[in-house]
């Protein structure tokens, strides 16, 4: 545990979080599901999606749901929104949504937003440099980790 989709549901704020979709045999598993604190409009908690990931913009299916418990699965996740309507979830955060596939979620009552592969992964940035640093004093080791800037790959223009 402690991955990408630890660190986004963590990012977006979510309560109680459990694996979506898991791994045979363990814990492990991709995704996640949990609540958010206070339950909102998908307006009020589609902003602070763009605010906690830093993304100027975010597209959203709406399912006509208050925002409540959500799954998140960073990068390409929209084929669990199956695993994400059994969990109970009532929104999705993922990246690479097509078109047929936010319309089905929206259709099956799962709002869906898509924050972009990228915008879902680089909350991972920070985390992985701050473990690497620790391990690497705690071994005795003087040493600076460096993140660079990742500049967006796409953009609206």
């Amino acid at each position: 545990l402690g991955g990408v989709n630890d660190v986004l549901a963590e990012k977006i704020g979510l309560l109680h979080t459990e694996v979506l979709v898991p791994a045979a045999g363990g814990e492990a598993g991709l995704g996640r599901v949990g609540c958010l604190h206070e339950p909102m409009t998908l307006q009020e908690f589609s902003e602070k999606i763009k605010t906690v990931l830093k993304l100027d913009n975010i597209i959203a299916g709406d399912a006509g749901r208050r925002v409540s418990k959500v799954a998140v699965c960073g990068g390409a996740g929209a084929e669990f929104i199956d695993e994400a309507l059994a969990a109970g979830a009532d929104t999705f955060v993922t990246g690479d949504v097509k078109y047929h596939t936010a319309q089905n979620a929206v259709y099956s009552g799962l709002n869906i937003i898509d924050a972009t592969h990228q915008g879902t992964e680089l909350p991972m940035i920070n985390t992985l440099a701050d473990r690497i640093a620790l391990r690497l004093t705690s071994g005795g080791f003087n040493a600076q980790v460096l993140v660079a800037k990742e500049s967006k790959i796409l953009q609206y223009l």
